[in-house]
């Protein structure tokens, strides 16, 4: 039977614990970012914390850098019908992932509170999850990539059903993490271009 594995980044975790535990019961293997991680141990799910793969703890201050390395990009991008691609996971002992779920560092809800320090604004503008996000929806046909809680029943219940994500769900998926980097950007660019102009 196909190992499938999950990478679970998430800093909104509602509605975290169900999807992940229905994960687990279809078999799913999780890594995580070293918050998840904590969660999904306290749930009672095995997990693989994201340092230990990667071989690095969070740097620079956690400056959203954690998961920036080739075995979990390579794992987000990987096309298990490509030969070469099934080279290099095995040459470097990376993990295929199947779905991707990952929001961003509340950003927006940081400066929208009147009188927020400028420095932890700056902080919370997310690096790894959108370039994750923006990885895994442009590898669409191979990964669901999941930005909104919402989304997790529907990824649940065709799996359920069907074993697997739809092509068609998989496509609004990615548009939808697409459109949500778009907009996360879009905020950081008024906030600072009113910031520096």
């Amino acid at each position: 039977m196909k190992r499938r594995f999950a990478l679970i980044t998430v800093n909104d975790k509602t509605g975290l614990r169900e999807f992940a535990s229905g994960l687990r019961s279809l078999g799913y293997e999780f890594v995580a970012s070293k918050m998840c991680a904590k969660l999904l141990r306290k749930w009672g799910i095995n997990v693989v914390e994201a340092a230990k793969v990667t071989g690095y703890p969070p740097i620079m201050g956690r400056q959203g850098i954690k998961l920036i390395h080739p075995k979990i990009f390579g794992g987000i991008l990987a096309d298990p019908s490509k030969k070469r691609h099934r080279e290099d996971l095995k040459k470097y002992h990376i993990k295929p992932f199947d779905i991707v779920a990952c929001n961003f560092y509340p950003f927006e809800k940081i400066i929208s509170v009147k009188g927020h320090r400028y420095e932890k604004a700056i902080t919370n503008i997310d690096i790894g999850g959108p370039a994750m996000v923006r990885c895994a929806a442009k590898n669409y046909k191979n990964v669901a990539v999941v930005v909104h809680p919402s989304d997790y029943g529907k990824v649940l219940g065709e799996l359920r059903a069907n074993g697997k994500v739809s092509l068609k769900t998989k496509e609004e998926l990615a548009l939808k993490a697409f459109r949500r980097t778009e907009e996360y950007d879009r905020v950081i660019l008024k906030y600072l271009s009113a910031k520096f102009m």
